[in-house]
């Protein structure tokens, strides 16, 4: 019975090694590739992106994305890189393009008219600068990244009307969860219930930026765990 169970156990711990290994593998051609999009959406006008990704490659706009978002250093499942992966769900506050979920029902015409949005935005903040606005559905803040300021963090502050919705649970704001690309800021706020950021009157200066969107507790889009060691530590939450 020793030797079934140990035979058992070699046979697993082979299995897993090799699991392990391709999981690696697989997640090493996906940085590659997505370091080279971000040199490739670097050297095209603003616009031309989309259009390079559908007539020069068999990889589709939103595998494109994961590729970027494993090169950017976001944690992403393997399995996301598999092309029955390639499905969207509606898009509401943090469930963003390069978000994969399994089911979806949105249509090909509201997919294509999200994509147009999330690469030719009419609103661009500038490299290093603070943006703070206020409209209707709340205020907003606009932040560059301690690390790189040409990427923001994106804060919504509800109305007061929606404070008091929200104050039971203590959630008195909205946030992305990482530092997104200047180009993608005005993604991010649509997506944060702000109609048209272009016609907001922004108030603006240049500043030291920071690690989180301003506003948010510690710890903000990671999630906690307990190390090999029995030490808790955080890690970046993979959505």
């Amino acid at each position: 019975m020793d030797e079934i169970n140990k035979n058992i156990a070699d046979e697993i711990n082979r299995l897993h090694k090799l699991a392990t290994n391709s999981a690696n593998v697989a997640m090493d051609h996906a940085k590659a590739i997505g370091v080279l999009l971000i040199q490739k959406k670097a050297e095209l006008s603003h616009g031309d992106y989309g259009n390079w990704i559908k007539t020069n490659l068999d990889v589709s706009i939103r595998q494109a994305q994961r590729y970027v978002a494993v090169a950017e250093g976001r944690l992403l499942p393997v399995r996301t890189l598999s092309s029955k992966y390639d499905t969207m769900s509606h898009l509401e506050n943090d469930e963003i393009v390069g978000k994969v979920t399994i089911e979806s029902d949105i249509s090909d015409a509201e997919y294509e008219r999200t994509v147009k949005e999330y690469w030719n935005p009419d609103w661009i903040p500038k490299k290093g600068h603070w943006y703070i606005g206020t409209a209707e559905e709340g205020s907003y803040w606009v932040v560059p990244d301690l690390n790189n300021p040409n990427s923001f963090h994106v804060t919504r502050f509800y109305s007061s009307i929606e404070n008091q919705l929200h104050d039971e649970d203590g959630d008195l704001c909205d946030a992305t969860r990482w530092a997104e690309d200047a180009v993608h800021v005005e993604f991010r706020l649509k997506r944060l219930k702000l109609s048209c950021p272009s016609k907001v009157e922004w108030k603006v200066f240049k500043k030291a930026g920071l690690s989180q969107p301003i506003g948010t507790p510690e710890h903000h889009g990671q999630i906690k765990v307990i190390g090999k060691d029995g030490r808790e530590k955080w890690l970046p939450d993979a959505f």
